[in-house]
């Protein structure tokens, strides 16, 4: 008779349990869309409070619960992290995933070659004393010996 009592005890807490478990799927199935809904509306605010918007072109914030995914195209590394930084500080994100590019910087054009030479050359200024190799010069003539140099 003690088992049969002990077996009904379990049967109320395996169906307890399971009716926990199943008002839990449906709070978490009915409230996500708007939770993840909150999080974007609140990362565009503080986005925009921070002065962010207009350094990232197509942008877009989208959350997976309360893991946020970051993706647009910025200028410098330094904007990239500050908004990250800022939807990180969001209350309710838990991780960011920073999918957010550098701009490509366009290529400077190459100098164009020049079609004439020019009309005179100047010749450089010599190098000063001190940049200048040493030289020594001798001259014999006769019992004569003359040196010159620098």
């Amino acid at each position: 008779m003690a088992e049969d009592s002990q077996r009904g005890r379990s049967r109320y807490w395996l169906w307890g349990a399971a009716g926990w478990l199943g008002i839990t799927a449906v709070c978490l199935l009915t409230n996500l869309g708007p939770l993840e809904t909150d999080l974007a509306e609140r990362s565009q605010t503080a986005l925009a409070t921070a002065g962010l918007t207009e350094q990232i072109t197509d942008s877009e914030i989208s959350f997976t619960g309360e893991i946020a995914t970051l993706r647009g195209t910025v200028s410098d590394v330094a904007v990239r992290d500050r908004i990250a930084g800022v939807v990180a500080d969001v209350q309710g994100v838990r991780r960011i995933n920073n999918e957010i590019v550098l701009a490509a910087t366009p290529e400077a054009a190459p100098a164009p070659e020049p079609t004439t030479p020019p009309a005179t050359t100047t010749p450089p200024p010599p190098p000063p004393a001190a940049l200048r190799a040493p030289s020594l010069a001798a001259v014999v003539t006769g019992p004569t010996i003359t040196l010159t140099g620098e």
